[in-house]
């Protein structure tokens, strides 16, 4: 019997998929010819192909223009109209580097410069939101966003049998490549939110062409929404069986032919019944193979270094989070692999698939088994790099982290949630401030680079508390060196949902209609509101660009390109990328702007936009200014996704940096159309120039940019 595993759309395509991996392993220990396919990475070099950009490019140009013969829009007019005026304005200068931005996220070139990955990786997102924008949808490299309501499984069944983009994408590109004559059974894995309606469709797809295949749904999303009777009565009508939880063994059973009954977690139809059965787990995950990646395409992943998953346990070793509901997705009982298991399990992949990258997708390494799995490392003298996730107790020391570093860690990534002991004690988090700060100094002296996560909005803290967050992150850049920030969610699986008379939850929100909704909405009885929360998280990120001048890219690069990136170029090497620009400011600084005015004019030669930079003009107004017989002027800067109106006058000049006119020669332009005195209009165009300069809208020559960055 063959077994086919999919990982569908829409998960980041950086790296392989653990679970499916792991899965294939298992079935193949046990004799079954089992194939995995990362469709989700496969579907994102679907999509970017130019000809297919083209086309979506050539629907929102007609999209635009039939508004742009409007006199007036209507108020959801104006809303389409906002969110194509960029693609509309970028989408040549898109069309024809997009392709080379692809290769360029690939390519190891990319690691040796942090701004040119975070540029190319924009125009990517930047190809994927025409494509999308096309299709009433939203995509970017991180996240899709459908038009259709997410949270209701009637409504995404009845969309998933319709003949959607999706559908089409699938039937014309990947059903008869991923299922063949001899596949009896299909198993599909959905970890995200994002990958339901996807998956759905997709078993639709594989019905419709193949009714004999069985196909299995799995994964930790369908495992939290388990108890919702409607949601699962409405996905088995695209499928044959859910399995919940840890799978192999269910799975194993499943791919045997043992009945519906026998098999361990699987939820099934009988009839007019659902069925729910008993799970079973693997209690020794040392008798377990190691990941099994065969039949992936490492060329597909946007990637320069092919970064593969492994693990070190399975649940938490604390478990007492009171926010927390991912463990709902294993069975509850902390169970460890051996640090000889683990390194082995290393050796073998390192070896088959010629990487040294690894990132552990363990809720947390303990501490002792994180510097037991590194002193292995050592002994058998593998040459990898690695990355994991930390909770940040006090307990690592300089022997450890020395020894880890050693190893190959070169990132942490620390949960520390919030930066006042008050909420971290509600939230049973188990940590200190204290003992935290203490971990991240043993951890950055040893030369590894800790992320940290917190967010806002825990029911019961205060404006005050979140004040404390920030203070820490601003308080301790030295030793955390980037952060990632969100607002409070409260799942339906967590502690608080089950006490939440404990955690001042004044009431909550179940909205009958969206039984697939594993967030839910509520109400406190003091402190912020999940919309003062959203408020503060919003200030707070703009505030971080302060303390890391480097934030842009933290925030943008996924934890694997963080670990590429801290191979390459160190931690010294991607913070001066973003700072050493300031060097040599500081008491100079007031003399050279005073000076900036007497830059001579024959310095600035041949100014022209630059690469990233286009200028448009519209018939109506969309950022909120007055609408004006001449239309609206802009200037999309691809680099920060903004938009900048500007003046008519203004619109004129940059019209002219085409790298042919002269100052001079815009200046006589700009004079004889306004009937204005040259010397004046002289001044005033270079100041301008100069100004266009500094934002990085225009170019100049290399040599006479230093001279203007000497001189300013």
């Amino acid at each position: 019997m063959d077994v086919t595993l999919l990982f569908p759309p829409q998960w980041t395509p950086t790296q392989p998929y653990l679970g499916t991996a792991c899965l294939t392993g298992y079935l193949k220990e046990h004799g079954f010819t089992c194939h995995q396919i990362d469709l989700n990475a496969a579907f994102y070099n679907c999509i970017l192909q130019k000809p297919i950009i083209e086309k979506s490019m050539q629907i929102i140009t007609e999209k635009i223009t039939r508004l742009e013969k409007k006199d007036t829009l209507l108020p959801e007019e104006k809303e389409t109209y906002k969110k194509i005026a960029m693609l509309s304005a970028l989408g040549e200068y898109i069309l024809d580097t997009m392709e080379e931005s692809v290769r360029f996220m690939k390519s190891t070139k990319s690691l040796s410069d942090c701004k040119a990955f975070i540029f190319h990786q924009g125009i990517v997102n930047h190809a994927l939101q025409i494509f999308s924008t096309a299709n009433d949808f939203s995509l970017s490299l991180s996240e899709m966003k459908l038009q259709s309501d997410m949270k209701n499984s009637e409504n995404m069944v009845q969309k998933a049998r319709e003949d959607t983009f999706l559908a089409h994408i699938y039937r014309e590109h990947f059903i008869n490549r991923i299922i063949s004559r001899n596949t009896a059974v299909c198993g599909i894995s959905i970890t995200g939110i994002s990958q339901v309606f996807p998956s759905l469709v997709l078993a639709h797809c594989i019905k419709e062409k193949y009714p004999s295949v069985r196909i299995i749904l799995g994964g930790s999303i369908l495992t939290r929404v388990k108890d919702s009777m409607s949601a699962i009565m409405n996905i088995l009508n695209l499928c044959d069986g859910i399995m919940i939880k840890e799978g192999e063994i269910g799975l194993l059973r499943f791919c045997t032919g043992y009945e519906d009954e026998d098999v361990p977690g699987l939820i099934f139809r009988k009839g007019s019944h659902i069925c729910y059965n008993n799970m079973e787990y693997i209690q020794d995950v040392n008798e377990l193979p190691p990941p099994d990646f065969s039949g992936i395409q490492p060329n597909l992943y946007f990637s320069p270094e092919l970064v593969l998953p492994v693990y070190g346990s399975r649940a938490c070793y604390w478990g007492k989070c009171a926010f927390c509901d991912h463990g709902s997705g294993y069975h509850k009982t902390y169970r460890e692999r051996s640090a000889e298991s683990v390194v082995r399990d290393l050796e073998y992949l390192a070896s088959t698939w010629n990487t040294n990258y690894f990132t552990f997708s363990d809720e947390a390494l303990r501490p002792t088994h994180f510097y037991q799995i590194s002193q292995e490392i050592l002994k058998k003298g593998l040459e990898i790099r690695w990355i994991t996730n930390m909770r940040g107790e006090g307990t690592l020391t300089r022997n450890m982290c020395e020894t880890a570093f050693k190893a190959g860690c070169r990132v942490l990534m620390v949960g520390f949630e919030s930066g006042s002991q008050r909420v971290l004690n509600r939230m049973r988090k188990g940590i200190s401030i204290e003992s935290l700060k203490r971990d991240l100094r043993i951890s950055s002296a040893a030369g590894i680079w800790n992320h940290g996560f917190f967010f806002f909005g825990f029911p019961g803290e205060t404006p005050s508390d979140a004040v404390k967050t920030m203070q820490f992150v601003a308080h301790n850049k030295d030793v955390l060196h980037s952060v990632g920030g969100a607002t409070f969610t409260l799942g339906n699986y967590s502690h608080i949902f089950r006490e939440m008379a404990h955690f001042d939850v004044k009431s909550i929100q179940l909205n009958p209609g969206e039984d697939l909704g594993i967030w839910v909405d509520y109400t406190v009885k003091g402190g912020l509101t999940g919309s003062q929360a959203r408020n503060v998280s919003e200030n707070f990120e703009k505030r971080l660009k302060n303390i890391y001048p480097y934030y842009l890219f933290t925030r943008k690069v996924g934890r694997e390109y963080l670990l590429l990136f801290m191979d390459t170029l160190g931690r010294k090497g991607i913070i001066e990328s973003y700072t050493e620009e300031g060097k040599g400011k500081g008491k100079g600084k007031e003399r050279k702007r005073r000076r900036k005015n007497e830059i001579a004019e024959e310095v600035i030669k041949n100014p022209r936009l630059s690469d990233h930079v286009r200028i448009a003009r519209f018939s109506h107004d969309f950022l909120g200014g007055k609408e004006s017989e001449i239309g609206t002027f802009i200037v999309a800067n691809i680099l920060n996704e903004k938009l900048m109106e500007v003046s008519e006058t203004a619109y004129f000049i940059l019209n002219l940096c085409d790298g042919v006119h002269t100052l001079q020669a815009i200046a006589e332009r700009i004079s004889e159309t306004y009937d204005q005195s040259y010397d004046r209009v002289l001044k005033d165009t270079k100041a301008f120039i100069l100004e266009m300069w500094r934002e990085e809208i225009i170019t100049i020559s290399a040599m006479q940019s230093e001279i203007c960055k000497a001189l300013t």
